[in-house]
């Protein structure tokens, strides 16, 4: 076994050794980062020629006899090393501000001949389950990890240097989650319009006032469920005129406003949901076909809310959603005398980014329904002004409409 040790101010060099390197190795050193081109160089040459131009310590033991080729350019110091470790098969670890090269072999009888320490390890803010998974890949081969799953600590037995590296990824690993707070408003306008217009009227005539009428028509275009009637009578000795105009309109406007809200972690899924369950009858199949029994089944119709928020290196928001708003519709009658319900669906899914604290609108559906009904007795609606009173006119208008809001917030 040999052990060298270079420093820039303490390499010794012969003049053959010089010439070598100047004709093999092309250096460029910004400070931060390394490029070099080499052919054919000894380890022990190259480490050395590395240790002066970057000033640092490097301590070589067991070094291989083999020369290597090798071409890097603007790599950091720590990268050129590992990418020599791993032409050779060699292990690179700083000890005391010194880098040590040895052979993996050298570094395990060190580890088998180190007294095993232990340490308490206190998890404040993550679960010490998953602490596991990212400590055993650290342990040597005489190390072990044991968990204490009610006060969220770990013990660890290892060698020293061990621990120390194991210490430094915990103070990573235990770090406090974020949260996010996200709020969304679900927006639902209506607007209805109806209006029907109809009429009805009859004509009696009679040669005098005390015989029953001679002839008679009548003709009858009612609105169904009138908000008003006009009735008018006209008498003669001769002629009686009923006439009655019925008449509807109704206007409405609605708004329907929803705000779920949750607080979840970073990259935990969170939901809320708050409905009604609505029952109905279902007919069971009997095993001949036939119908069974019948059963009480449910459907849900709520408004729900389900995000899953990953907070990205920028300070921006990628979140995962999932909106419905269900509603019960209209009702149904079966033949057994029982009823169905229909559910008024409005979903939305979706994955957006977005700032800490904006506002934006995910999404919206405008629906309009304009219809216009006329109907008449043929010919007699058709004449030029008194064509009205031989038709019954009705007018519909409605909309909807449906925007989505969601707002997040970094939540300390």
């Amino acid at each position: 076994m040999s052990l060298i040790a270079w420093h820039r101010h303490c390499v010794l060099w012969n003049i053959a050794g010089w010439l070598m390197l100047i004709t093999s190795i092309a250096w460029a050193n910004d400070e931060a980062n390394i490029s070099l081109s080499v052919h054919q160089v000894p380890i022990d040459d190259l480490v050395a020629q590395l240790a002066s131009q970057v000033k640092t310590s490097i301590v070589l033991i067991d070094a291989p006899s083999n020369a290597i080729t090798l071409e890097i350019q603007h790599r950091r110091f720590e990268e050129v090393l590992a990418v020599i470790d791993a032409m050779v098969g060699l292990e690179s670890r700083l000890q005391d501000g010194v880098w040590v090269v040895a052979t993996p072999e050298h570094w395990q009888g060190i580890e088998n001949k180190s007294p095993l320490s232990h340490r308490y390890f206190a998890i404040a803010h993550r679960d010490i389950g998953a602490l596991e998974d990212w400590v055993t890949p650290l342990l040597s081969r005489r190390g072990s990890i044991e968990l204490d799953l009610s006060n969220n600590r770990a013990w660890i037995e290892d060698i020293p240097v061990v621990l120390d590296r194991i210490e430094k990824h915990i103070e990573w690993f235990d770090q406090p989650m974020p949260q996010v707070l996200i709020e969304s408003r679900i927006v639902i306008a209506n607007r209805d319009f109806n209006r029907a217009l109809g009429m009805a009227f009859g004509i009696e005539t009679r040669s005098s006032s005390d015989v029953p009428a001679d002839s008679s028509a009548f003709i009858e275009l009612p609105v169904a469920n009138a908000s008003g009637q006009i009735n008018v009578a006209l008498l003669s000795a001769q002629y009686q005129l009923d006439a009655q105009l019925s008449a509807l309109e109704a206007s409405g406007l609605g708004r329907v406003i929803s705000t779920p809200r949750l607080l979840t972690a970073n990259r935990a899924e969170a939901f809320i949901q708050q409905g009604v369950a609505v029952p109905f009858e279902a007919v069971l199949s009997g095993e001949d076909g036939q119908r069974g029994a019948v059963s009480v089944q449910f459907r849900e119709a709520a408004l729900g809310l389900k995000a899953t928020p990953l907070i990205l290196s920028d300070g921006r928001i990628q979140l995962d959603l999932e909106i419905t708003q269900d509603t019960v519709g209209q009702i149904f009658q079966t033949g057994r005398g029982g009823s169905v319900p229909s559910i008024d669906t409005r979903q939305l899914g979706t994955r957006v980014f977005v700032s800490d604290g904006q506002t934006l609108v995910l999404g919206g559906i405008f629906q309009e329904q304009d219809a216009k009904l006329s109907s008449g007795i043929p010919g007699l609606s058709q004449l030029p002004g008194l064509g009205r009173l031989f038709e019954r006119t009705s007018h519909e208008d409605q909309r909807r409409e449906l925007l989505i809001f969601i707002t997040p917030t970094l939540f300390p």
